[in-house]
């Protein structure tokens, strides 16, 4: 008898993964080791052009930072300069307030004095006038010739507000 060797059905699957493996076993481990120092490569260059993009990024932040504190104290001292502006513009403006109300006040004054000054030559003259007139006889020319002389007297003051306060005062 003659002995026939007996093999074992085999899974199907199995020998075409040996098969492939026979094939393209060496191409494939040389791919993953290839796609495993692709990526170590390709992390190491990442790393690297981070570091880079920081390097470059640091100086533009920096001067992007120098820049806006040098704008924002341009502003404050801006500002300042305007506060300060409208201080001596509100200082001035009282000075001149002050100084008209002084100079009102001195022509006040003044007029005061004027109105008084006319108030007292009118009635030196008109004392005279009467007494002139308690002397002689009163005759109607000379009367009128005094009244007109007092309506003239009178026309030329310049204030009538004065020529009634003296009015006023003459009866207190």
């Amino acid at each position: 008898m003659e002995e026939e060797s007996v093999q074992e059905p085999s899974d199907p699957n199995l020998d075409l993964e040996k098969l492939r493996e026979v094939l393209f076993g060496a191409v494939r481990r040389d791919l993953e080791r290839r796609l495993v120092l692709l990526e170590e490569r390709l992390g190491r260059e990442l790393a690297q052009l981070r570091a880079e993009i920081e390097d470059a990024v640091a100086p533009i932040e920096r001067f992007g930072r120098e820049e806006i504190q040098a704008l924002g104290t341009r502003l404050r001292d801006q500002d300042q300069l305007r506060v300060d502006a409208i201080r001596a513009s509100e200082d001035r403006a009282k000075q001149l307030v002050d100084e008209l109300r002084v100079h009102a006040l001195e022509e006040i004054k003044l007029a005061m004095d004027q109105a008084r000054r006319r108030e007292d030559a009118f009635t030196t003259g008109m004392r005279k006038a009467i007494r002139e007139l308690d002397t002689r006889k009163v005759d109607r020319t000379a009367l009128a010739g005094l009244l007109s002389e007092t309506a003239v007297h009178v026309g030329r003051e310049p204030h009538p507000e004065s020529s009634e306060d003296e009015h006023k005062g003459r009866h207190h």
